[in-house]
């Protein structure tokens, strides 16, 4: 029913949310590693692939590649480094990927100038701008 649904989602998102506060107020990176080991094993593969996207879209966290690698398998960060190049890594369809970030202008006229062939703009109305989706040479703007 959809009380029960509700229920389990308000739970699941109050843990989430007591994880993601804890791991931020740890300033050390055993102690980092230690509390993302701790919840792995109550983790999907979903549940795992959204916190490591709440975490890495809040920078002032602090935890970066090393701390979640490492928190997965003690070998996980030294395999990642290894790798020669990650242009092999492959783009699936929905997945999102990071656009250039823009550059502020101090004015509509300098923003002119450095776009003399034309430009797309936008109301920024929070910190979200548009979130990009790859397939090939195909692009989906969300």
């Amino acid at each position: 029913d959809i009380g029960g649904t509700i229920s389990h989602f308000y739970q699941k998102s109050q843990k989430v949310d007591a994880f993601l506060e804890k791991l931020s107020k740890l300033t050390k990176e055993e102690d980092q590693i230690g509390h993302f080991s701790n919840i792995l094993k109550h983790l999907t593969a979903d549940d795992l692939k959204t916190i490591i996207r709440l975490i890495k879209h809040d920078l002032r966290m602090g935890a970066g590649a090393k701390h979640i690698l490492e928190g997965i398998h003690p070998d996980a960060y030294s395999v990642y480094k290894r790798r020669k190049t990650w242009m092999v890594a492959e783009i699936n369809i929905l997945t999102p990927v990071f656009p250039m970030l823009t550059e502020a202008c101090k004015s509509v006229e300098h923003a002119m100038k450095k776009c003399p062939n034309g430009m797309f703009s936008e109301i920024k109305y929070d910190g979200e701008r548009v979130q990009v989706h790859k397939h090939g040479n195909e692009f989906k703007y969300f």
